[in-house]
């Protein structure tokens, strides 16, 4: 089934929602895209009332959670040129990263947030206000809270290990990494860690209360956070997930294999328990499957990400689909998942 047969008039209703949320608070500054394997199908900005000329659909905006969906497709890229294995240890590559216990602990372990490491290692360079070598040394430092592959816990630290394995292999750093083998091929020319001066006039602030999330937005975004720090527009982004896409589908594309794609999108956290929860764990390899307390429409075949301002990204390749969220409030993305809900419900 094609998202083709979509018109501007079946998804109403999710620009509506979008307009809803808004309105509620649960969205401010905003973008909508959908979007099939071959076209762009629709693309709405908007904005509380009186602030319209504050958003356009060049807009760039924090992706926040969704960068691990990059890092994600680079790691990936490097085992399908046969330069690492999943089930490689971490350390193999990052040798100092191996104290503490963490010896087991795999790159599969990292990309499905399965490692055990401890985010709470972290804090105190957060609440230095520390750069990113700290961070990665926290990392490095961290010990584990459970044994690797036991259990699922939702890990940003794990990250900055998955950058520099990424750095030592492909011999650039992780930035420009990113920039050269997925954004440049994609054409995709307002995605990445560092904005010019020209993007930093489009980049739109996060509306974020540091007395709350403890740091501010300048200093988030001067980490380049692996787990965290991309920013794009809805047109960049919408790229990416028809490359993906086409990728899983089996069709031609500039940056993953079909192999790989695949692999990466599936659900590999199939038994797994959340830590603390006891829900069923649902991720892939960086990638994010449908999790069964979301309410989402989706389908098993689908895959995505969040991020903690409040945008989404999701797949789904049985309806060849792309659905982008882009908005700067640090909540839920509630907003992001009825959207989705209101476009895939617009399909036959």
């Amino acid at each position: 089934m094609s998202a083709v047969r979509l018109r501007q008039q079946d998804l109403h209703r999710a620009g509506q929602v979008l307009r809803e949320g808004i309105a509620a608070g649960d969205a401010d500054l905003a973008a909508l895209a959908v979007a099939d394997s071959r076209s762009l199908l629709y693309l709405e900005t908007a904005a509380p009332a009186g602030r319209e000329a504050e958003v356009r659909e060049d807009s760039i905006f924090l992706l926040a959670s969704i960068t691990k969906p990059f890092l994600g497709t680079a790691i990936a890229q490097l085992a399908q040129e046969g330069r690492l294995l999943f089930a490689d240890a971490a350390s193999r590559y990052v040798p100092e990263f191996g104290s503490h216990g963490k010896a087991a602990v795999t790159i599969w372990h990292l990309l499905t947030h399965t490692s055990g490491l401890a985010e709470a290692a972290s804090q105190p360079a957060w609440i230095a206000g520390a750069g990113p070598s700290e961070h990665f040394q926290a990392a490095c430092d961290s010990y584990l809270e459970f044994t690797p592959g036991s259990s699922y816990c939702y890990c940003n630290s794990s990250f900055w290990v998955l950058a520099e394995i990424i750095s030592r292999v492909s011999g650039l750093d992780y930035r420009n990494y990113v920039r050269e083998h997925i954004c440049a091929p994609l054409d995709m020319p307002d995605t990445g860690f560092v904005l010019d001066a020209g993007q930093r006039g489009r980049l739109v602030p996060v509306d974020l209360d540091p007395k709350v999330v403890g740091f501010t937005f300048d200093y988030f975004c001067s980490l380049a956070l692996p787990a965290g720090g991309i920013c794009s527009t809805a047109a960049d982004l919408t790229r990416f997930g028809q490359a993906m896409l086409k990728a899983v589908r089996g069709l031609k594309n500039p940056i993953l294999s079909s192999a790989a794609a695949r692999t990466i999108t599936a659900l590999h956290t199939g038994g797994i328990q959340e830590h603390g929860s006891g829900r069923p764990a649902r991720y892939g390899l960086g990638w994010a499957k449908t999790p069964n307390h979301a309410g989402l429409l989706s389908s098993d075949a689908g895959f995505g990400h969040g991020g903690a301002t409040a945008t989404m990204l999701w797949v789904e390749p049985e309806r060849d689909l792309v659905f982008v969220f882009l908005t700067n409030v640090w909540k839920d993305n509630r907003v992001a998942r009825l959207a989705l809900n209101a476009v895939l419900g617009a399909l036959p």
